[in-house]
């Protein structure tokens, strides 16, 4: 793949001054496994510890889903748990339809909760590294879903029905943009698709 792997990153900000090194080290590798990395860490500010007005927060949530979209997946260094970490995988997995990988040190006793650990979805890889098996850990990932990298683009023109249709099911869904309802809408329509499923059975 010659293409640089688009990467969305996060980890808790609360845990950014004990777990820097950790976050850093995850970034590096991601760049030598051919990952450009997104990550907004280092735009919050001092402020961000307390409670913010409505519609600053919902600005900075809005401005995390678009870096999530754009990105190929997600990874959440999820050492130091945070609930604000655990919705961006959420959103991820969920409106999105990206993989997520969440990581934790070694040095973390046991594994993230249940909600995690027992999480359904075929989307979410939890692993446990150390800096010295983080390299392999990150190139497995990558090999496991380059399936699921957008790799192949084409342009869609619509009639102004169907992009007034777009429009209102985005105002109605609340989703970012009307290229990811198209993609959710494929993804459903080939998960209740049997003869494809049989079709790749038999390929």
């Amino acid at each position: 793949m010659s293409d640089k792997i688009k990467v969305y990153f996060d980890g808790s900000l609360a845990g950014l001054k004990k777990y820097k090194k950790n976050y850093e080290k995850v970034i590096s590798v991601l760049g030598k496994n051919n990952c450009q990395v997104s990550r907004l860490l280092s735009e919050h500010n001092k402020n961000s510890y307390r409670l913010l007005p409505y519609h600053r927060s919902r600005k900075i949530y809005k401005k995390i889903l678009k870096e999530v979209e754009k990105c190929d997946f997600t990874v959440a260094e999820m050492t130091f748990g945070s609930p604000s970490l655990a919705m961006v995988v959420q959103e991820a997995i969920y409106r999105y339809k990206k993989p997520v990988l969440v990581l934790f040190h070694e040095s973390k006793q046991g594994r993230p909760g249940a909600a995690f650990s027992g999480h359904p979805s075929g989307l979410l890889y939890i692993e446990k590294y150390s800096f010295d098996d983080l390299d392999k850990i990150i190139k497995n990932f990558i090999k496991k879903i380059e399936g699921r990298i957008h790799s192949v683009k084409f342009t869609v023109r619509l009639d102004e029905e169907l992009d007034n249709y777009l429009a209102y099911k985005k105002l109605k869904t609340g989703e970012i943009s009307k290229n990811q309802m198209i993609l959710n809408i494929l993804r459903e329509i080939m998960k209740k698709d049997k003869s494809y499923s049989g079709f790749l059975k038999n390929e």
